[in-house]
């Protein structure tokens, strides 16, 4: 059996470039402000998405102002239809024309409909709004314990990507220790989530993983499943993914007695050597496993945000195999694009190489 444990703390920086979406912000009534891109006003209802919490659908009469980083077309239950941005006001919010003109106070019960319009003001029936795209860059420090107990300094770069017909995140890190191989450990995956907007979206997973305290040389894995959004009432979400995967393992057994973790004396030592030399030098695993995993979002106060995944992969082809990771994050806002990150992950492996 063998387990992983990591503790984070790091700076989280999100980056904007001008042709990307700026954000909008929706403030609800009680007192909670949420960041992202407004979808659509209609029926009654605020249909909002956000980084963390991705799609969620929010009642009127639970919002207090909208602000818009872009112009909107708006109808007003009276009639009139107009299109411009929806700004902050110290008693709600104002619709500031596009065209010029004096801001008018409204609030979200006065409005019909919202939709936004990629760039400038446009008739009905233009073509769909611009994609939604991010970039965080997260660096800091962490504690590891496992195969050996050491502090690394790590950076990590994650883009995330929105149409209406698909959604993806790429995440990459790398981890510097400072002794031995450099980096450390590294780490790539890409999802993919098509129709994210769907009650059951197909996804597709792709990863590469390296670890050299850890003897892993390469870890490929590729899996295909669905997610289902359980629920999202603008607070807190819960989502889920299930598949199966193909993995291929690479294991480099040398780096053991580099490590120094063998035991050095008693019966525990001649076991070791026993397995050391018994054991080929390279280790090489294709598997197939099952692939369980579950998100959970929840929004505190003053834009303070807790985040945990768990996940689950048995073997299908050996049930006595199976690994199970969990991490946990803690997000505080510093400035608009800068926060603090605080992160626990764990990964267990009851058949490690």
């Amino acid at each position: 059996m063998h387990s992983v444990l990591r503790i984070t703390l790091a700076l989280l920086a999100s980056a904007s470039p001008a042709f990307w979406a700026a954000a909008d912000s929706i403030t609800l009534k009680n007192g909670d402000q949420l960041s992202g891109t407004l979808v659509e006003l209609a029926d009654e209802v605020v249909v909002f998405r956000t980084e963390l919490a991705g799609k969620m659908m929010l009642p009127v009469s639970q919002v207090t102002s909208n602000v818009t980083a872009h112009d909107v077309q708006c109808v007003f239950k009276d009639g009139g239809r107009a299109v411009g941005r929806l700004v902050g006001a110290d008693k709600g919010m104002q619709f500031l024309p596009a065209g010029g003109g004096a801001a008018v106070l409204v609030t979200p019960s006065m409005l019909a409909s919202v939709a936004p319009v990629p760039g400038e003001a446009v008739s009905p029936g233009s073509p769909p709004p611009a994609p939604a795209h991010s970039l965080t860059v997260e660096t800091g420090s962490r504690y590891v314990s496992g195969n050996d107990d050491y502090i690394a300094l790590y950076t990590r770069l994650r883009l995330r990507s929105t149409r209406d017909n698909y959604h993806l995140l790429t995440d990459a890190q790398v981890e510097f220790a400072g002794d031995g191989e450099l980096p450390t450990s590294g780490e790539l995956v890409a999802t993919w989530r098509l129709r994210p907007d769907a009650a059951l979206s197909p996804a597709l997973y792709f990863g590469l993983e390296r670890d050299t305290i850890e003897t892993l040389d390469l870890r490929m894995t590729l899996a295909l499943g669905v997610y289902h959004m359980f629920f999202d009432n603008g607070r807190q979400s819960l989502e889920g993914t299930l598949g199966a995967s193909v993995e291929s393992e690479q294991w480099n057994l040398r780096r053991l007695r580099d490590l120094d973790v063998l035991p050095s004396s008693g019966l525990d030592a001649v076991d070791a050597e026993w397995y050391y030399r018994a054991a080929d030098s390279h280790r090489d695993f294709v598997d197939l496993r099952l692939r369980a995993n579950a998100r959970h979002v929840l929004h505190l106060l003053n834009d303070v945000h807790f985040e945990e995944q768990l996940g689950l992969y048995p073997s299908l082809t050996d049930p006595d195999d199976w690994r199970a990771a969990y991490e946990s994050r803690l997000l505080f806002p510093l400035t608009e694009r800068l926060q603090l990150n605080l992160n626990l992950s764990v990964d267990y492996d009851n058949r490690p190489a």
